[in-house]
Formats: structure tokens, sequence, C-alpha cells
């Protein structure tokens, strides 16, 4: 170490790092500090939960050296996020202080699609709202105390389950979820509420008017609380009397005479539905019980009362119809664009917030029943079989094997609105049969069986239809039993016979099977007598509906509209030749005019045409049609025609055991008898 004793080698080595140090490290280090890097820089203040958009942020370079990781350098990966937290103008914007989604108590706001509102209600007091303890997600009743002025406290019936959605302090910010700045938590001064149209109303006429408390029933899972927002859904519109339990508890009441007098705010509180709402007033009145609604100002005491009454109640009516419809224009929306999923899981899926998940007990018996029929057993057996092991603890029915055998659910598609409600009142479900379009969505949910094994499953239900129907059910018409069941074709011994479903599965039914003989020969029969017998009466009634329907069509309001427009284009046309016949119009003129006249005198008359074929009772042609066939036909059956019996029988009722009545397309019912054999 004798080396480094040596003054002049150690002045050699200061003079070496020295130079390393000024022309190496520190240009390397000046160049680092001097780099430049684009970042995201907040040009308007954001405030979190707000949806980010391109005006409110831009992009500027700043020095590189010593920037925070997960700073956000590019404005397309900021535009259309949401802010989980205030952000000032300069302000730099990190990737942790951004989401996809918005905030969850305020995701409701952004996914509001018209059949559902937000509306919010104040809090009063400290003990009207739970004493602070309310949250997103609760699902509570509203009482209101001192409505409508009479000191009575009630929970209207629109609101006994209400979902919270928020909870904000006067702030702005929320409640319950640590938004606020202070350190001390801030108590709840409105409430949000995820309401049907007509909830809101009348939460907006009891914010002014009433005294709200707020009861918490349900605090748990998202499916808990959707029991209940559905239970309260159900009836909300009051449509039906036969949903009201109170209103039912009521009239129960008054027939018992413990009810002299019902006074009532407004129609619209005591029915909404015409029907039930005079049907009501009338038993009412035959019980010496008398109707006052206050806001209208009618008393059905009066007699003239009951007219004005029901015109309210129309009111009423188309008021709540206009929301349904609503609702259902909002269904129809999301099933367009593919987003409505299902409200309901089948047999093998649990819901998983608006999604389907597997349930794998469930899912492996799915499976056997698409193994099991492809194997060649039919629903029937495969229930049986069901029972029989009682793995499930489900009692099946043939009906519930053949709907899974069936639904496109369990390959991972959906298809909406197999069944749809009817627009008048009673609302009534129908299986869609075409009347409404339906959507299919692919890859809509998780599959429990493959594509392959639904399509072989399909394909062979076809493929034992078409054998059934040449085996059997010449007749081809639709068959149904007196006691409303269907009726079905079955084979006893090598005969063919109609069975009633019920007689057949229950045995609560005394209607017996009837052999598809005997059918035939009653068809035959009654082909018989209308063709050789019923023709001149066919006819007398073809005039007479003719006659009917000319003098009904005669003073429709749109036939008079046009009659008149006829009128007045044919005057114009004589008033048009009358100048050209005097030289006072010039003749291109008069060509281009009497052209535009003769085409909306051409249209005017097919559109007359048009709408009294459109407008007329079918039955007028169909019984011209029945006539037509008649004519055309044999004189007598010796065999059963396919063709020629679905032309004239629209169904076949068996009324009892010695009767059958034949409904022909024209509406017209006919009776023939069978003869019973002794099986």
């Amino acid at each position: 170490m004798s080396i480094f004793k040596n003054r002049t080698v150690i002045g050699v080595i200061c003079i070496l790092l020295a130079l390393v140090i000024c022309f190496g490290i520190t240009p390397l280090f000046n160049q680092s500090i001097s780099q430049k890097a684009e970042i995201v820089r907040v040009t308007k203040d954001i405030h979190a939960g707000e949806l980010i958009t391109r005006d409110m942020v831009t992009t500027a370079e700043v020095g590189s050296y010593n920037l925070p990781s997960g700073l956000m350098t590019a404005k397309d990966n900021v535009v259309g996020k949401y802010a989980k937290a205030d952000l000032a103008v300069g302000d730099y914007i990190l990737a942790a202080k951004l989401s996809d989604a918005p905030a969850a108590e305020n995701a409701y706001l952004y996914n509001l699609d018209g059949t559902k509102q937000a509306i919010s209600v104040t809090i009063k007091s400290f003990a009207t709202g739970l004493s602070g303890k309310l949250q997103s997600g609760d699902i509570v009743s509203v009482i209101v105390a001192d409505y409508p002025e009479d000191g009575e406290t009630t929970i209207p019936a629109e609101l006994q389950y209400v979902e919270i959605i928020s909870v904000t302090a006067s702030t702005g910010y929320d409640a319950n979820t640590g938004e606020a700045k202070d350190d001390e938590k801030e108590l709840p001064s409105t409430v949000t509420f995820l309401v049907l149209p007509e909830q809101a109303k009348v939460l907006a006429e009891l914010e002014q008017a009433a005294k709200l408390h707020l009861a918490l029933v349900y605090r748990g899972t998202t499916d808990g609380a959707r029991q209940f927002i559905e239970a309260q859904d159900e009836g909300i519109t009051g449509t039906s009397a036969a949903k009201r339990e109170d209103f039912q508890r009521m009239m129960a009441d008054c027939r018992r005479g413990l009810i002299d007098q019902i006074l009532v705010k407004s129609i619209s509180r005591f029915a909404r539905n015409t029907k039930d709402c005079l049907e009501a007033v009338r038993e009412l009145k035959e019980l010496g019980v008398n109707v006052r609604f206050e806001r209208e100002g009618i008393d059905t005491a009066n007699v003239s009362s009951e007219l004005i009454t029901a015109i309210y109640a129309a009111f009423a009516q188309k008021e709540s119809e206009s929301i349904s419809g609503n609702m259902h224009w909002s269904y129809q929306r999301r099933m367009e664009s593919g987003e409505f999923n299902t409200c309901r899981a089948p047999w093998g899926f649990r819901l998983d917030g608006k999604s389907l998940a597997v349930h794998e007990e469930e899912a492996e018996i799915v499976r056997r029943i698409f193994l099991e029929y492809l194997s060649g057993r039919n629903p029937r057996e495969i229930a049986e079989i069901l029972n029989a092991e009682d793995t499930s603890g489900r009692i099946w029915k043939y009906k519930a094997v053949d709907y899974i055998l069936q639904n496109e659910r369990y390959a991972g598609n959906a298809l909406l609105q197999k069944r749809y409600t009817t627009a008048t009142l009673p609302k009534q479900q129908k299986i869609n049969h075409g009347e409404r379009e339906m959507y299919y969505v692919a890859d809509s949910n998780e599959a429990i069986i493959p594509q392959e094994l639904f399509d072989r499953a399909k394909e062979l239900r076809q493929r034992r239809s078409v054998g059934q129907a040449v085996t059997h059910g010449r007749l081809c018409v639709q068959m149904r039993c007196s006691c409303g069941s269907r009726i079905r074709a079955k084979q006893v011994k090598g005969r063919w016979y109609w069975c009633c479903c019920r007689h057949d599965e229950k045995g609560d039914c005394a209607i017996k099977p009837v052999p598809e003989a005997q059918t035939d020969e009653a068809f035959r029969r009654l082909y018989y007598k209308l063709k050789h017998q019923s023709l001149p009466i066919l006819e007398q009634m073809l005039e007479t509906l003719r006659t009917i329907r000319d003098r009904r069509l005669l003073w429709s309001e749109d036939i008079v509209s046009l009659n008149k427009k006829i009128s007045e284009l044919s005057s114009q046309n004589q008033t048009l030749a009358f100048l050209k016949q005097n030289g006072l119009v010039d003749p291109d003129i008069f060509i281009s005019k009497s052209n535009e006249l003769t085409r909306q005198l051409r249209q005017a008359k097919l559109d007359k045409e048009k709408l009294m074929d459109a407008e007329g009772d079918t039955t007028a042609q169909r019984t011209q049609e029945l006539i037509a066939l008649l004519e055309d036909g044999p004189d007598f059956l010796d065999c059963p025609d396919t063709e020629l019996c679905g032309a004239l029988v629209a169904e076949i009722i068996v009324e009892s055991n010695d009767t059958l009545r034949f409904r022909l397309h024209n509406g017209l019912e006919l009776r023939e008898s069978i003869e019973r054999t002794v099986r």
C-alpha cells in the first residue's frame, strides 16, 4: 500500500476521478433530468363519480424526472372513465383515481332505461331517517303521518317496499361511504329511491303534503332485496282489484255490514280499472254503502254520479295503461339491443346479478335428461325415472322435462319474448305464436350442454312428431275437452283413441277416451248434412251478414270522411271540365290538374275499399269460403279427408261421452253424437 503514500499518485488519481465526473457522469445526469414526457392534466374541476369528457382534460409536456408511477399519459385512456376522487384544475391524473364504471352508489343513475326513475326525498329529522343508519341497497317502507290532514298514519300501497340507492348529506357527498371531506361523519339530508313512475308521483306529492318516516324492512343480499321489489312491482299499477288485499278486506267488511260509508281521496286511489270500479260501486250501493270521492266531488249516493265515476275511472285506467306501456317499450328496446337477459333462472341456473350462473347439481340432471331422451326414452318415462330416484327433491312432470328439452338456454343461447302480456285489460300472459317479434341472442349465458347435443335432441323431437302425425290423428284439427284440458292421441291394444289429458293423468275428468274411428264417422256425417241440407241456410246467413256489415260501415267515421273526399274530388273534376269547355283554363294546366285529380280520386276509392275490407267482419268471408268448399266437394265421404276437414273445421270439442261439437271456421258450432262401443 506504499503507492498510496506517494502524493503524486494520489494527485493523479484525483484528477482522473474529476475528469470522469465532469465529462461522463454529469452529462448523463443532466440528460436524464432534461428529458420530457407527455402527461394528462385537468383543465376543469372534476367531482368524484363524474364522467370525464374530452373538454375536461388536456395533454402537457413536463420533465420526466421523478414522476410518480401510474401517471396517465394518453388522453384517450382517460376520456370516458369515471373519477374516483375530486380533481382540481392543473392536477395530474393517476390510474388509481379512475374507474371504468360509476361508483356503486351512483350506478343506477347511469343505467336508468326508462323502466324506473330515481327520486330523492328530504329527511326532515334525525329520527325519520332511521338515525342516520340507512345505506344503499336497503329496502324500506315509507310511513306517512298526518296525511291527508286527518291525523291518520299509514303506509301507502305503492310504497310498502322501495329500494334506497343513495343516502346523501347536505354537502352532496354520500353520507355512508366516507366521501365526506371532514373526518367526522356527516348526517344524511336526503334519501334517493329507485321507483316506478307511479311511485315517483306519490312520493313527490307526499314530500310537500305530509311527514315521512322510513322503516327498514330488509338489508342483505341482492337476491333477497329483489324478492321484496318484485312483490311491490307486481301489483303497483293497481289495475286488478283481485291483487289488492286491503281492498278485498274492505269489501268483505262491507258485506258483513261493518261499514256504512267509504271516504276516498280520489277515484285513482279506489280503482284504476273501469270494470272493477263500477262493479265495486254497484255492489256497495246494493249493500247500502255509498262512496264519496273527495277530489272529484262525487257521492255515489246520487244515481247520476255513476256515469261521472265511470269517466274518471277510465281516465285513471288509461294513465295506468300508459305507465305499463312505457315499461313494455323499455323491455322491447332492451331485447332488440341484446341488453335484456332474464329476470328468472331456469332449472339448472341461478341468477347472479343480471346474468345466469350454472348450478352444478341441477345441471347434472339436465345433462341426464338430454342423454336419456337421445337414448330413446320419452319425456313421460324420463319424469317417472327422476321421480323414482328422487335425487333432486322435486316432483317431475313430463311437461317440465319437455320444456327443458326445448329450452335453448341450456346450450348457452336465448330466445326472448316467447311469451307476451296482452295490452288490454284484464292483462293476460300468452304464448307468442308470432303475434310479437322474438329476438335470438347467441352466447347469452354459460352453456350446460354442447350445442351439438341440443341440436340432436331437437332433430329427434321433430322426427318423432312427424312419425306420430303419420300414424294417427287423421283429422289434423285442434281438439280439446269440455273441461278445458288438451286432447292427445293414445294407442291402446293397437287402436288409437283421443284422450283428455286431465282424465288420463289425474282421473278428475269424466270424459272417457274417444275412439278415433268414431270421430272420423262423426265428421263424415257432419259433412253430409252440410253438403245436402245446410247450403240454403248458409247462403241466407251470408246475405244477412253482408247486410249487417254494410249498415255498420255506412256510418264509420273513416268511411264518411273518405266519402266526403271522393265527393269533393269529383266536384273539382267536373268544375275543371266546365272551365276547359268554356276556354277559361290553359290546356296544359287542364291536363296536369285533371291527371292529379284522377290519381287522388283513384287512391281515395282504393283506400275506402281497403278500409271496408279491413274493418269488415271476417265471418261473412269465411262463410262464403265454406259455401265454396261444400259446392266443390264430393257428395259424400267414404273415408276421412284430412285436407277437407282442416278447411271446414277449426276445432273439435269433446262435449260429453256421447257428443262432439264441431266449430267451423266461420264460428258456427254443430253437434254430432258418437256411438260408444265396449272395449
